[in-house]
């Protein structure tokens, strides 16, 4: 049997995989995914978006961010790969589409 979380869940990966740049959908999944603790799911969710929408600017954003959600659970060491990742994300989004927000988190 499905939990009712876990339905939320898949329902909102379904939305996002029917519009990769939408960034209302990816933040109310990323705070449902942070509610959860389920950020090796969300991790793993925009890992596959992105490879399907590769040009998807706005994936790549979600995906640095939920890369960055994770840190706080994560160890010392582990922050670091976390953050060295998001990095790398943010900047695959702004070689795509530079935007104001992907500049100001990557920072």
């Amino acid at each position: 049997m499905v939990s009712a979380q876990a339905a939320d869940l898949t329902a909102l990966e379904a939305a996002l995989s029917a519009h990769p740049d939408d960034l209302r959908a990816a933040d109310l999944y990323r705070a449902a995914v942070i509610q959860q603790n389920q950020y090796d799911r969300a991790i793993a969710f925009f890992s596959q978006l992105v490879a399907s929408h590769p040009t998807a600017s706005n994936a790549h954003l979600n995906y640095a961010f939920a890369y960055v959600d994770k840190i706080p659970a994560a160890g010392a060491i582990t922050q670091v790969i976390l953050a060295n990742n998001a990095l790398a994300e943010f900047t695959k989004a702004l070689e795509i589409q530079p935007s104001w927000i992907g500049y100001f988190t990557r920072g």
